[in-house]
């Protein structure tokens, strides 16, 4: 409130003041999707688990890429799926489990992360990936993929 200056605009929490702000910053900020612009989805799965092979049909019915939108910006972000086998990386789960503050009783697999989301169970899955993933709430990667594939590399 002590800048007062119009035209004013507050978008997701951030206020921006004055013509110049609102060109310049908010059109950078409103780039920022976190790490990355891209859409990564990690699904954790079992072998021979009917549940996950209905899992791995809703990814497949995911697109290519989906259109971000922040007010008049669009930016193409690519739909990129990791399908990971819980009894080959225990560890990697624990630590999307325990990143994600997911409660006991839904550390199951299927079970799917993305941005700062997790999906337990292929119903919830079924019934929100897709329309998450169009909306744009996948964007932004899934950090403890990255920093734990780097680790194994």
């Amino acid at each position: 409130l002590e800048k007062k200056r119009m035209p004013m605009v507050i978008v997701d929490g951030k206020a921006y003041y004055g013509a110049g702000e609102m060109e310049n910053v908010l059109t950078a900020d409103a780039l920022l999707w976190g790490e990355s612009t891209d859409s990564v989805i990690v699904l954790l799965t079992v072998p021979f688990c009917e549940s996950c092979v209905r899992a791995v049909k809703e990814l497949e019915k995911l697109p290519e890429t989906v259109m971000l939108k922040r007010g008049n910006i669009e930016i193409e972000s690519c739909v990129i799926v990791e399908k990971m086998d819980i009894s080959k990386n225990s560890g990697l789960a624990a630590q999307l489990f325990d990143t994600y503050s997911v409660p006991e009783e839904e550390r199951i697999a299927p079970c799917a992360f993305y941005a700062d989301r997790y999906l337990s169970g292929a119903d919830a899955i079924e019934e929100r990936l897709l329309s998450e993933v169009l909306l744009g709430w996948a964007a932004g990667g899934v950090d403890i993929l990255t920093s734990e594939t780097e680790n194994q590399e």
